[in-house]
């Protein structure tokens, strides 16, 4: 019965998105799927900051940002000199859980920091990053770096030089088991490297993309960063993994569909299905175009 309910409204959608006229030119990605984050700095643009109060432009550039085709609309590129100082966001502790999602295309010779909120110019580094070495992806999640922290690797290297999207979640619970990785919607094996949180970590810098504090300076592109004042659930994970939004994975022939693709329209169907008093599925599918 739900199997041919899925397909029915499916059906009924696409048609009603083909008669459409009046799509936008940059398409929906997860509206409706997963909640909207904290604060997401999209990077279609060296400025726009999306806050829990709508946009706002406060980004300071450090090197020369350039813009080009990212996974989702614009990325910038980042050349090993190049980050940007989001603001006072992201000032979380050792007991908040919170997520941080990135889409990353690194070099293939070098890495450095995707995100941070951390000291730099003393030997403690107080704060947290996830960062890129090796072909190795860290979080660090750090009061003093030597021994009041948290810092993991994933086990599994990123691919050079392609698309890939990588999420980080901490649980508060100061534990090693309290980090999951993910990377393309799916979770890392993690390498412990000190496993000893014990007191508070927030640091008095900004948020930053790009750097360690103004340090490990990151080489590759980045696109559509997002922040959650929570822990993202697996299926929210896989969702996110998917760039393609709703109304292009609706017109795509089913056959064609990656499961990660599948998983996604599944997600937005079952949430029709589940309130049929709320929404028509055409109206449905333009309240998601809107």
């Amino acid at each position: 019965m739900i199997q041919e309910s899925l397909s029915v409204w499916t059906d009924q959608v696409r048609a009603g998105l083909a008669e459409r006229t009046d799509r936008p030119a940059s398409p929906l990605y997860d509206k409706g799927i997963v909640d909207e984050p904290e604060v997401r700095v999209p990077l279609d643009d060296l400025h726009q900051i999306i806050g829990p109060e709508g946009p706002d432009e406060m980004a300071h550039w450090e090197g020369t940002p350039e813009l080009i085709a990212g996974r989702l609309g614009q990325a910038v590129t980042f050349d090993g000199s190049t980050y940007v100082e989001v603001g006072d966001v992201a000032a979380y502790d050792y007991e908040d859980p919170f997520s941080v999602v990135a889409w990353i295309y690194p070099d293939a010779s070098a890495g450095g920091a995707i995100v941070s909120r951390m000291e730099s110019d003393t030997n403690e580094r107080k704060g947290f990053s996830v960062e890129l070495h090796d072909g190795h992806i860290h979080v660090n999640v750090v009061r003093r770096w030597l021994d009041d922290c948290l810092r993991v690797r994933s086990v599994q290297k990123v691919t050079p030089e392609q698309w890939q999207h990588v999420v980080s979640t901490y649980d508060g619970s100061k534990l090693f088991g309290g980090i999951v990785l993910y990377l393309d919607g799916e979770p890392l094996e993690l390498e412990v490297i000190v496993n000893d949180l014990q007191q508070p970590f927030v640091a008095d810098e900004p948020f930053r993309i790009g750097s360690r504090g103004t340090q490990e300076r990151f080489h590759g592109r980045i696109d559509d960063v997002r922040l959650f004042d929570r822990v993202l659930q697996p299926k929210e994970v896989r969702t996110l993994s998917v760039a393609e939004s709703t109304d292009e994975l609706l017109m795509a022939p089913h056959s064609k569909l990656s499961d990660r693709q599948q998983s996604k329209l599944r997600q937005l169907s079952l949430i029709h299905i589940s309130e049929p008093t709320r929404r028509t599925p055409i109206s449905y599918a333009v309240f998601c175009l809107k």
